[in-house]
């Protein structure tokens, strides 16, 4: 059988906006629709890998390349904040990232909240890139959380951890955020701000197998992901792989069928399936910009 490769793209709106986007409706007219997949770039990758996002172990992949070795051997969890909206009862997902905090309120804040953490026996160590949650993993096993990319635009409480201990973390964490003064100074600006906490990566173990034996990406967490699942750096061997990054266009679409199937995975959740024998459909019409949308 031919192998078949998985293309990991932007939100299908913004590709059909681009300057090709003519160009990727005729070969999505030509392609084979499959079931839609949740939202976000993480979740594209795992659908590729044919492993669930939350069994990946994005936290200890990621803190291998960017903390040193002791402080990576402790992490629990990747620790992103959120800033959210609040609904009824409920919480809706905005945005990911401390973005508009400055670096030093980045960096009062990390202090006060290990402060609030350090009776859990927990620590959120920061690296150039993100916060970690560091602990002993006996007392808090993988909360098996999907990745914050996932959440955006979504109800929180749709995807709260099923441990109790975690649940009661987050809750404390967002009473604690309420009541910080800088915090609450900045969401009466509008400037938004930082309103909760979400784990997640965690995963403790690799998959046992997974779906594809290389990738060649360009986004530096793949890159670290696939480094720790032993994936080959590249698509110079045999099998199925990954593609992310400039290389994934339209243009390379006709290249790429010659060697075997494609996949296209929109971060947005579309997913696509095209055949080397779709290069010669050229009597299929582009799909339009409404029926791909729907």
């Amino acid at each position: 059988m031919a192998a078949q490769v998985t293309w990991l793209l932007p939100g299908l709106r913004a590709v059909l906006s681009s300057t090709d986007g003519e160009r990727w409706r005729r070969w999505l007219g030509r392609a084979e629709r499959l079931d839609d997949s949740a939202f976000g770039a993480r979740q594209a990758l795992a659908d590729a890998l044919g492993v669930a996002p939350e069994q990946l172990p994005w936290a200890r992949a990621c803190a291998a390349q960017e903390l040193d070795p002791e402080a990576a051997h402790e992490v629990l969890a990747i620790a992103d904040p959120l800033q959210t909206r609040v609904e009824m009862f409920d919480l809706r997902v905005l945005g990911v990232g401390a973005g508009q905090l400055s670096a030093d309120q980045a960096a009062g804040l990390l202090e006060a909240i290990n402060g609030y953490l350090a009776d859990e026996g927990l620590q959120l160590i920061a690296s150039a890139e993100r916060w970690y949650l560091c602990g002993e993993a006996e007392r808090w096993p993988d909360a098996g959380c999907l990745p914050s990319d996932s959440l955006l635009g979504s109800s929180l409480a749709a995807y709260l951890p099923d441990s109790l201990p975690w649940q009661r973390l987050l809750n404390e964490l967002q009473v604690y955020f309420k009541q910080h003064q800088l915090l609450q100074q900045l969401k009466q600006r509008g400037s938004g701000s930082v309103d909760s906490l979400w784990f997640w990566g965690g995963a403790s173990a690799a998959p046992r197998s997974v779906a594809c034996s290389w990738m060649e990406v360009e986004e530096a967490d793949f890159r670290a992901l696939g480094e720790h699942l032993g994936l080959h750096d590249g698509e110079r061997v045999a099998g199925d792989g990954v593609v992310e990054g400039a290389s994934a266009n339209a243009e390379g679409i006709g290249t790429a069928l010659r060697r075997g199937r494609l996949r296209l995975h929109f971060a947005s959740g579309e997913r696509f399936a095209l055949q080397p024998r779709d290069r010669w459909r050229f009597w299929v019409k582009p799909a339009s910009a409404d029926s791909l949308q729907s």
